[in-house]
């Protein structure tokens, strides 16, 4: 059997929970039926709103796999390479979102409807973070770098020779897409803030990635905001 398994996991068990659940009942037990573990689960937890949980989770599961299964790796280590955003549409977020209300209107039980609460707390961080991605991401497509490695060398020299930045930065669309990341990025921080001791998401490694591994762009936003006041109109 299995002598040592080492693994990394941060206290986001709003939307990790699950995952932890059926890990620690597999140490136990690795001939665990898994099928039977999460309904069990998804019984216990949440009795009549069960299966309303059940298709969330269910909705979020297969994003992954087929996001993964097309061979891509949708982390959040930094904004240059991430594509959460694919994982995660917010047309897929909003049919979450209806899950759990119909999960809150199955039920009555104030317990349960504190644990559907905690559920909707880890969404609303994964809209946020959504809406902030794909805004900022408009903002990459008019020409405008956020990050240093957006691009290839090549891909940056022609990208920007094409295009300068400056001229771009006059674009009253782009000072828009600037003005709106900015806004999206500090919603969701604030957000992150509010979070913080609460187990809903993982706070630490939310930090580490944004400020170590640049996930937020809000310094290079803001250096760009700033360009924007400073360019004189020409």
């Amino acid at each position: 059997g299995i002598q040592l398994y080492q693994c990394q996991a941060g206290d986001g068990f709003a939307i990790n929970g699950l995952n932890y659940y059926i890990a620690s009942k597999l140490w136990w037990n690795v001939e665990t039926d898994i099928g039977t573990l999460i309904d069990d689960f998804y019984q216990k937890a949440f009795g009549d709103a069960g299966k309303w949980v059940k298709r969330y989770y269910d909705r979020l599961q297969t994003a992954w796999q087929r996001i993964v299964s097309a061979g891509e790796y949708p982390s959040c280590s930094s904004f240059a390479t991430t594509s959460v955003h694919k994982l995660y549409p917010l047309a897929l977020l909003e049919k979450c979102k209806g899950d759990l209300q119909n999960a809150r209107n199955a039920t009555d039980n104030p317990c349960i409807q504190k644990r559907i609460e905690f559920l909707e707390k880890g969404l609303r961080y994964i809209e946020l973070t959504i809406k902030a991605v794909v805004i900022t991401k408009e903002l990459e497509q008019q020409g405008i770098t956020i990050s240093a490695y957006s691009f290839t060398d090549e891909e940056e020299i022609t990208h920007l020779g094409n295009r300068e930045e400056d001229l771009l930065i006059e674009n009253d669309a782009v000072k828009d897409l600037i003005e709106k990341s900015l806004e999206a990025w500090g919603a969701r921080d604030q957000y992150v803030e509010s979070l913080k001791d609460d187990f809903v998401i993982s706070y630490f490694w939310i930090k580490y990635n944004d400020e170590n591994r640049v996930f937020n762009p809000t310094n290079r936003l803001r250096e760009l905001k700033e360009k924007m006041h400073k360019n004189p109109v020409r």
